[in-house]
């Protein structure tokens, strides 16, 4: 299995694979979901898969997370609040995520969010997310790391984009709003 920490994952990728923990790579600005079997033999052979489009969910939590709540804690109480998604396609914007390191607070919600139903989940790039990949053993080096940096922090959710469904969370009360 691919694993963040090794660089692999950069933003703007599409990484699938046999495992639904590989959505975590979405905290990372890549769109990334767990698929079967059949379908990994098939991207190993082609190099292409099919999907229909799932429908689209934007959650904002506003504010920011009380301290003693680790972030896999805030995320389990939510998640019952969003629960089910039915195979959603769930952007993630939050001011808690923009507070805490990546590590904590962006893989954690990453796999909190598929673990609600989510088909997949993506967070917007950030700054904190290039000095975590930064020095990986298999990130790109040198001007090859730092070339993609300013294509990569273009990679946000549109103002404008329309969503199927949107949800608001408070991050101290754990209540939609």
């Amino acid at each position: 299995m691919c694993r963040p920490e090794q660089g692999l994952t950069l933003p703007g990728l599409l990484v699938v694979c046999g495992d639904s923990h590989t959505s975590t790579h979405g905290a990372l600005g890549a769109y990334a979901f767990g698929i079967g079997a059949s379908e990994v033999a098939h991207v190993l052979m082609t190099q292409t898969i099919w999907q229909k489009k799932p429908p689209r969910m934007r959650i904002t939590v506003d504010a920011v997370p009380r301290r003693a709540s680790p972030p896999r804690t805030s995320c389990s109480r939510s998640s019952r609040m969003w629960a089910p998604m039915a195979r959603q396609d769930t952007p993630l914007n939050s001011p808690a995520l923009r507070s805490g390191n990546c590590r904590r607070r962006r893989l954690t919600s990453a796999i909190c969010l598929i673990e609600a139903g989510a088909h997949a989940a993506w967070l917007p790039t950030r700054r904190d997310n290039f000095a975590y990949l930064k020095g990986r053993p298999y990130a790109p080096k040198g001007a090859a790391f730092d070339k993609p940096v300013a294509e990569w922090s273009s990679l946000t959710t549109d103002a404008e984009r329309k969503f199927d469904k949107e949800v608001t969370l408070d991050a101290k009360t754990s209540r939609r709003s």
